[in-house]
């Protein structure tokens, strides 16, 4: 699993993408640190996943849609992650099953705002985050999604809402929510991984996407080394 937070913030006229670089084996060693958006030349989006989708597969079926425009990608994006899921099935010798969804932040030039969006290969996770009347392969629209399993206000302790610029300012708050999701650990839900729970780490990296196009920060780095298991408990206070 991994930290992927989503947050459309009208008032911004933005929508971000929170994010944790952090890769790892099935056993929970870290494997590398690098960016996990993918972003688009053609129009103002990005693309981050979750799951156990390969992220290479990711973007050539991303790439092979050729998507002009957000309505374009959006048409074409159930094919995609289709595809990606097949593709990361036959690269893995051994995984006979798999999941992953896809977050998505952009700018919607026909309505001139931000939006969001989310869908899942998989129908409990698209219900468990969008609702009962979603299930597999539907492209929902929505103003926030964690990364995790509990709410934003009790990672932070205080009140506030990911789409709320009075409360959450990604810039700001982005890695205090990176680094409070890294000490919760991740649901084990991901085919393939061991039951070892802290995946989240590396560094932490912020998206945003307004109407000029995708910029990226980096807003904060956890002391994990190349090689050994993640421990929360070095992250810094």
């Amino acid at each position: 699993m991994t930290a992927i937070n989503l947050a459309v913030q009208p008032a911004r006229r933005a929508a971000y993408l929170i994010s944790d670089c952090a890769f790892t084996t099935p056993d929970g060693r870290l494997d590398r640190i690098a960016g996990k958006i993918i972003s688009f030349e053609r129009f103002p989006c990005a693309i981050g996943m979750t799951g156990n989708l390969d992220l290479a597969a990711l973007g050539r079926a991303l790439l092979a849609l050729d998507a002009r425009n957000l309505r374009t990608l959006l048409l074409g994006l159930p094919q995609a992650l289709s595809r990606a899921l097949g593709d990361t099935l036959a690269m893995h010798t051994g995984m006979s099953e798999g999941w992953g969804m896809l977050k998505v932040a952009a700018w919607d030039a026909r309505r001139k705002r931000p939006a969001g969006y989310l869908i899942a290969t998989d129908a409990q996770a698209a219900e468990a985050v969008l609702g009962p009347e979603w299930g597999a392969y539907q492209v929902a629209e929505c103003s926030s999604a964690h990364g995790t399993h509990e709410h934003i206000s009790d990672l932070l302790g205080r009140p506030c809402q990911l789409e709320d610029a009075a409360t959450f300012d990604p810039h700001v708050h982005g890695y205090a929510l990176i680094a409070a999701q890294r000490q919760r650990g991740s649901l084990n839900i991901t085919p393939g991984i061991s039951d070892y729970p802290f995946r989240i780490g590396g560094e932490a990296e912020l998206t945003e996407v307004t109407r000029r196009g995708v910029r990226v920060w980096g807003v904060g780095t956890f002391p994990d080394k190349i090689g050994e298991r993640i421990n929360p408990q070095l992250a810094p206070a």
